[in-house]
């Protein structure tokens, strides 16, 4: 709505609305308590979605929400790996887009080629002017930083970051903080930006410390999630890569993706399986030997029997990487065992689980290895 204010000419101050990453990752509650349900069985009169003038008094049994045309939904509902939307658009055939993630260039690919039908102010440049401002003033504030490293990720404010007056003199302060997130959410910012670590200390002192605090996280009992979301970005800064993709590190991450802590579906797993996940993807672009890495810290097996997750976004990242480690004889050799589990995917006739399967059976085809043991399932 503000957005729209603004485009009729009504002039409103820079948004002030903070953006955290933890509220990606909050269990979406149900609005259908038992008290909303008496509700919803009462013949209560109400307006009819396709005639503002027409009223019916049919029980609405819990049916789902209608999106009507000039309606929008707010984009940060993509971003929200284990969000199940309920809404249908009222007589569009648009559908629901899968989920994206902050800092991967192929999410920000379908971002800009959405429809009217969602909102897109969380990408506001005026709020980069209040952010910078607030930081200005030497306040450590993490939500912030964090709200200006997702920004950063987009090319669309990446000038408009850099291009406001002492931008990187004003984070250099809070690279030396104390506070291991207030670092690394500042040292995301720098990565996307392009600017150099290592101009902000001597002997790479910067870099090792950064390297190690991503590790500290991984190995640790909380901020999992982080440490998923700030390495790919992170690794874009060369002499970071080389000390993030580490074996330990790797072995987490590999670690935290595998089913049986999907299964389980405790508080906040399926999240960690979601980023690790898309953590290796993501790195698997930017690091093309990081399948040789994989392939020799005996990652395979692990990868692959992630597949038998119950986490859709998870498992879309899954078969990224299993796509690109089948590719790869070494590990083609040991991935028969998953064809029959590739192709009950590709049968639930899911829009985001089945292509992705489909390519993994593709890189795995080729090679003639599976014919015989695809055509008994096929024909079973």
């Amino acid at each position: 709505m503000r957005s729209q204010a603004i485009a009729a000419g009504l002039e409103m101050q820079p948004a002030d609305v903070m953006w955290k990453i933890d509220d990606l990752n909050k269990r979406i509650t149900s609005s259908l308590h038992p008290g909303w349900w008496l509700l919803e069985l009462l013949p209560l009169k109400r307006l009819l979605y396709y005639n503002s003038d027409r009223h019916t008094l049919r029980p609405h049994l819990g049916g789902p929400r209608r999106i009507l045309p000039g309606q929008k939904v707010h984009v940060s509902a993509l971003f929200k790996n284990n969000y199940k939307p309920y809404a249908h658009f009222y007589n569009n055939p648009e559908g629901w887009p899968e989920p994206m993630f902050w800092n991967d260039a192929n999410s920000h690919r379908r971002l800009q080629n959405l429809s009217d039908l969602w909102e897109k102010d969380i990408f506001d440049e005026c709020s980069i002017q209040t952010l910078l401002d607030d930081l200005k003033r030497g306040q450590p504030n993490l939500d912030a930083l964090d709200r200006l490293a997702f920004m950063a990720s987009f090319d669309a404010c990446k000038a408009a970051i850099s291009g406001y007056e002492d931008a990187k003199q004003i984070l250099s302060t809070f690279l030396k903080s104390k506070d291991r997130l207030i670092r690394l959410s500042t040292a995301v910012t720098y990565c996307e930006l392009g600017w150099d670590l290592l101009l902000q200390t001597t002997d790479g002192e910067l870099v090792q410390q950064i390297t190690e605090d991503v590790s500290e996280l991984l190995k640790g009992d909380t901020d999992h999630r982080r440490a998923c979301i700030y390495m790919p970005s992170l690794c874009k800064q060369p002499d970071l890569k080389a000390g993030l993709i580490s074996k330990e590190n790797l072995k987490q991450l590999v670690k935290f993706c595998d089913s049986e802590r999907i299964v389980k579906d405790e508080e906040g797993t399926s999240t960690v399986a979601f980023h690790s996940a898309q953590a290796l993807s993501m790195l698997m672009k930017l690091d093309v030997g990081l399948a040789y890495r994989l392939i020799d810290i005996d990652a395979v097996t692990d990868i692959t029997g992630a597949l038998h997750s119950n986490c859709r976004p998870a498992l879309v990242s899954v078969l990224s990487v299993v796509d690109a480690l089948a590719k790869h004889e070494s590990a083609r050799g040991t991935m028969g065992p998953t064809v029959a589990t590739l192709l009950k995917l590709v049968k639930q006739f899911d829009d985001f689980v089945a292509p992705a399967a489909t390519r993994v059976l593709c890189s795995l085809l080729p090679e003639g290895l599976f014919t015989t043991e695809i055509k008994t399932i096929v024909y079973r």
